[in-house]
């Protein structure tokens, strides 16, 4: 006789989840890849990206509902990609074949979702259409070199920085020639490497100039470029850097909710 055990829990060893997630990437970055895979299942794969930012957040010791609450904007994302039909627009299509631009930007849409918890954002319409921004914030790098993609400026020649630095432009223009689109988002792509000191760019413009949700995007934009760059250079202190050479790029209010949704856990741990 077969007795037959119910559980709400499956365990898993750790080595096999591992293995699990490697298949799952693996699997996903094949589908975006083939052109003949129909857009709805790429977009859904593309709410499968975001591991990188969950782990953080997991070793930094957010709790799990932080972490579903952060995947939630990549939630939001996919159903404003639907809305656009990406099927019928081909710079949308190019992207989201990209995997490291698709996995950067939901990345950028975690953090940036969760800092507008903190700023107090809460009308779901807006969210929505700030969470698409932070996930096609760099899609004016889709057809540059992919050595751009750091977003590493020490590394780039002269000519390379000319060219790195018209990609805000380039995705603006981009993304502005989608007819449906809500403008705020080809706004703050176009805004999202201007900085209150002025030292920013395309345009230079300095405090007072920027939106807020422009200043989040950016923050956590040089936060997980960071975070990338610190897991190949151990000696890279991102707390201290932040501190040192980010904050005076940015308003207050960014600031504190900056500190007060990631830095916290790491300056005491």
């Amino acid at each position: 006789r077969r007795v037959l055990f119910r559980s709400k829990y499956f365990y898993m060893k750790k080595e096999s989840q591992e293995l699990y997630l490697q298949y799952c990437d693996t699997m996903t970055g094949i589908l975006l890849d083939k052109k003949n895979v129909n857009v709805e299942v790429k977009v859904s794969q593309v709410l499968n990206y975001g591991k990188e930012v969950s782990d953080f957040l997991k070793d930094r010791g957010f709790n799990e509902s932080s972490v579903l609450s952060a995947k939630r904007y990549v939630d939001h994302t996919g159903n404003m990609l639907r809305r656009l039909k990406p099927e019928k627009n081909q710079v949308l299509r190019g992207f989201l074949a990209n995997l490291a631009l698709c996995e950067h930007g939901a990345g950028i849409t975690m953090m940036t979702g969760l800092m507008l918890d903190a700023l107090g954002f809460k009308d779901e319409k807006v969210i929505n259409t700030l969470a698409l921004s932070g996930f096609l914030h760099d899609i004016g790098l889709l057809n540059m070199p992919s050595k751009f993609l750091d977003e590493n400026e020490e590394e780039l020649n002269d000519e390379e920085r000319k060219l790195f630095i018209t990609h805000p432009v380039v995705g603006y223009e981009m993304t502005r020639a989608i007819r449906t689109i809500n403008p705020i988002i080809p706004a703050t792509i176009l805004g999202h490497h201007e900085r209150r000191t002025g030292q920013g760019f395309p345009n230079g413009i300095g405090a007072g100039g920027i939106s807020t949700i422009t200043e989040v995007i950016g923050i956590v934009d040089i936060f997980l470029n960071l975070l990338k760059l610190a897991a190949k250079q151990s000696d890279i202190d991102v707390a201290e850097h932040m501190q040192k050479v980010a904050y005076d790029q940015f308003s207050f209010n960014v600031i504190e909710a900056f500190d007060k949704t990631f830095m916290n856990g790491m300056l005491h741990s």
